[in-house]
Order: structure tokens, then C-alpha cells, then sequence
């Protein structure tokens, strides 16, 4: 899976001229690789009948945060917060593109895991009556 939020301003949204236009804000991205596997049927033990499964799963998960470009996420030209710009109702301006400021190499992500699952299961007929699984 990956997920991008590419930002392009609409006319009249506030921007300035030597403002960019467009920019890349980065991306999240989902890797899952798994594998399992499964048997089953019917065991004789002691000269009963017992049904068994067993099974075995593997799974690797990775996650990531890919930084944008410095201009997405910097507070101006400068990325000097010293240097006050004003939004649109005079108070100080977020950092970053208007509407999503976009990922920072602060932020930036590449995590996974690893798991590990195994299962088995023993049914039996005790009685007529009595069924047992475990």
C-alpha cells in the first residue's frame, strides 16, 4: 500500500507569488509478506480415532514514513522560525504547504515485524454424546 498526498494550491488560497506551487509531501507505504501452511485428518492412537490439525504462520510487516521535500515542511524560504510570516488573519503561519505540511526527516519512518504463530488441534469422540477438542 502506498499512500501520497501531493499538493497543488488553488487560486486565491493565500499564496504568494515566490511561493512554490507544488510539492511533494512524502509518503506512507505498508509492506505485509506472509506465509503459512495447514494439515490435517484423521490419527489413530491407542487404537482410537482422533481428528488433528496443525499449522504454522509467518508474517513480516513494514511501515514507512518517507520525508517530503524541505520546502513541504519548512517554515519559509529561510526555515528560520525567528522570521514571523503572517497568515491570513494576521497570526504567525503554520510551517509547510497550506492544508498538509508534509513529512519531515524528523519524522520519517522504516519499522517492521516479525511474527510468529503455531497452532495444533486434537478432537475426539469420548462418547456418543461427549465430544472433547483441545
Amino acid at each position: 500500500i502506498n499512500v501520497s498526498y501531493w499538493y497543488e494550491p488553488k487560486p486565491g488560497g493565500g499564496i504568494h507569488a515566490e511561493s512554490p506551487l507544488e510539492a511533494d509531501t512524502g509518503k506512507l507505504k505498508f509492506n505485509q509478506t506472509t506465509f503459512n501452511a495447514d494439515i490435517n485428518g484423521p490419527m489413530s492412537l491407542g487404537g482410537k480415532r482422533f481428528a488433528v490439525a496443525a499449522g504454522f504462520e509467518y508474517r513480516a510487516d513494514n511501515y514507512q514514513i518517507v520525508a517530503g521535500a524541505p520546502v513541504s515542511c519548512q517554515y519559509g524560504r529561510t526555515n528560520n522560525p525567528a522570521i514571523v510570516i503572517r497568515d491570513q488573519v494576521g497570526g504567525a503561519a503554520a510551517s509547510g504547504m497550506q492544508g498538509f505540511p508534509g513529512y519531515t526527516p524528523g519524522t520519517a519512518v522504516d519499522d517492521g515485524r516479525h511474527n510468529v504463530a503455531l497452532y495444533l488441534d486434537v478432537e475426539h469422540n469420548l462418547t456418543d454424546k461427549l465430544f472433547a477438542a483441545a
